[in-house]
């Protein structure tokens, strides 16, 4: 199999979908799955009001499913540098850009309709892929995490037939 790195435009669109206010009661669990190097993200309840407590940022989610990617490539191409040799910048720098951008994004698009739907659905199907290269990934948050989001695209391409 071969591997890339993908796009940060991608994991900020897909995580920010993730955390819009119809998905907050899927995402709830998030925060006890997702980790970045053996430490929990999880948000202050305030940033969703009261009634939602314990969500995680969708920089968060954006972060994990990018540092799993970055592995994939690493173990695909192991002798290509930092990224599987992808990156012109430091790794650090990278998901910084990650994280920046899902942040610009976070709240601005909160409708979204059956051709997001299928982006969204070509993404998932992408990342899997693009992350697949370890031999833990079934084993990994991002995996659970990428499989979470197929249960939440499910949910609303079904409301969208409604």
């Amino acid at each position: 199999m071969s591997c890339y790195l993908i796009n940060h435009e991608e994991y900020a669109d897909l995580a920010n979908y993730l955390v819009t206010e119809p998905h907050l009661t899927y995402t709830d669990g998030f925060d006890k799955i997702v980790s970045i190097n053996g430490k929990e993200y999880c948000v202050n309840s305030a940033a969703y009001g009261p009634k939602h407590n314990g969500h995680l940022f969708s920089w968060n989610l954006a972060l994990e499913l990018a540092v799993q990617n970055i592995r994939s490539c690493e173990a695909r191409y192991p002798d290509a540098g930092p990224a599987g040799g992808f990156l012109a910048v430091s790794v650090d720098d990278w998901l910084t850009t990650v994280e920046e951008t899902t942040k610009k994004k976070e709240g601005k698009k909160t409708t979204y309709y059956p051709q997001d739907l299928k982006h969204f659905a070509e993404m998932i199907d992408s990342m899997e892929y693009q992350s697949c290269e370890t031999d833990d990934y079934y084993n990994t948050h991002a995996y659970w995490l990428l499989a979470q989001a197929r249960r939440i695209l499910l949910k609303d391409a079904l409301k969208a037939l409604d």
